[in-house]
């Protein structure tokens, strides 16, 4: 017999392969049910009559109205199935989507499967009849209707539409460096704005979201770092594009993590609004990729130097007006070591400022010498600022290339 199961609602085409003639074969009986018989050559075509119930009956063979032969095989009347959801609703063209439909009334038979299109592929029931799952065949993009056969010979049409993306490809992430706050700028092509666009980072499998920007561009989160093991080395990472948050990309672009850099004290706190000022930044973790280092000074960037792990150079660009100004330093060109809160506001470790003042006048010193063996206290008169930022409160200034500290004792 095949299909060896069809609806209850009947009309399922089945053969039944016989041995013997089948001239004198007049009905098929479906338990207590008759349905004429169509005779071939050595088949013969039935279609199924309708069931009130679910469940096996016995097949016979009618030659007339009173002589009925009843064999040995069995017909399954299978229940209507329901379609509630279905789950992923698109993916990629080279096919191998696990689809799950949900619903009621999947029973495992022989035939089960999924049309796409025209195409059938296998299905499988899970969870006592309330799911079936099958696997997309490869297909060219586009969107196409999705039918459920219970038996490889009726179809029921699914109420939603499957599409066939195009392949998704990534080449490069900017920053290619950063500490687990980062949003990555993802470039590559065939991006698309769906509801399930996600990012990966392998070989964790972290899933996060993705915001969409073009065909070409997707903003990806970084995981947290409470979801990553302790990172006190550089790890690279692994980072793959998915449309429908279950298929991710053939190709990934590498990215590297690095501990987070923290800034223990910057050096001095304070310069003139003409600029120049040599800025003295310590702390630990930083480090130079691509060159990208800089510090920022109340919103003007400028480029910084890595002396070492624990030491950053940079200086001061200029400002007309006096005051305090925000400090930061970023080593990817993206994320700031002072993290930010969400207003943008502050810091949340501590916000580090920088001070601005009015160029000093130098008016007088006394005396103009002294012995080479030092402690001459000298008075400085002119016109000084000071905001007490800088670590050291004496004023520096150099004598014959020897850094002498001197007493601020009239100060205008």
């Amino acid at each position: 017999i095949f299909p060896t199961s069809g609806a209850i609602t009947g009309r399922t085409p089945v053969t039944l392969q016989l041995k013997g003639s089948t001239r004198f074969v007049r009905w098929c009986h479906f338990g207590d049910f008759k349905v004429p018989a169509v005779a071939r050559r050595d088949s013969l075509l039935c279609l199924s009559p309708r069931s009130a119930f679910a469940g096996d009956v016995k097949i016979g063979l009618g030659f007339d109205e009173s002589n009925v032969h009843t064999t040995n095989s069995k017909y399954t009347y299978l229940p209507q199935p329901l379609f509630s959801r279905m789950d992923p609703m698109n993916g990629p063209e080279l096919g191998n989507t696990l689809v799950l439909i949900a619903g009621s009334g999947f029973v495992n038979s022989e035939g089960l499967g999924c049309y796409f299109g025209d195409k059938l592929v296998v299905a499988e029931v899970l969870k006592s009849g309330s799911e079936v799952v099958c696997a997309t065949p490869p297909m060219k993009p586009g969107r196409y209707t999705v039918r459920f056969t219970p038996n490889g010979v009726d179809t029921m049409r699914v109420p939603w539409q499957f599409t066939f993306d195009g392949v998704v490809d990534v080449l490069r992430v900017s920053p290619s460096h950063g500490s687990a706050t980062s949003e990555l700028s993802v470039l590559g092509k065939g991006f698309i704005d769906t509801d399930s666009l996600a990012c990966r980072y392998t070989p964790a499998s972290l899933l996060t979201r993705a915001l969409f920007v073009s065909s070409s561009q997707v903003i990806c989160e970084t995981p947290k770092l409470v979801e990553l093991p302790a990172i006190d080395t550089w790890t690279g990472v692994g980072v793959e594009i998915s449309l429908n948050g279950v298929d991710f990309s053939t190709a990934a672009a590498s990215f590297i993590y690095v501990p987070p850099a923290k800034i223990a004290w910057i050096e001095p706190a304070e310069g003139p609004t003409r600029g120049g000022t040599v800025v003295q930044v310590r702390g630990n973790n930083f480090h130079s990729i691509n060159h990208m280092p800089r510090c920022v000074f109340g919103g003007k960037s400028v480029h910084a130097v890595v002396v070492s792990a624990s030491k950053i150079l940079c200086t001061s660009p200029p400002r007309e007006m006096t005051g305090l100004v925000t400090f930061d330093v970023t080593l990817n060109g993206q994320d700031y070591i002072c993290t930010r809160d969400v207003f943008g506001s502050s810091c949340l470790d501590g916000q580090r400022m920088f001070g601005y003042h009015s160029t000093a006048n130098l008016l007088s010193i006394d005396p103009t010498s002294g012995p080479f063996t030092g402690q001459t206290a000298v008075n400085v008169k002119g016109h000084f600022h000071y905001t007490g930022l800088s670590t050291n409160a004496n004023l520096e200034t150099k004598l014959s290339r020897l850094s002498l500290s001197m007493r601020l004792l009239s100060i205008v």
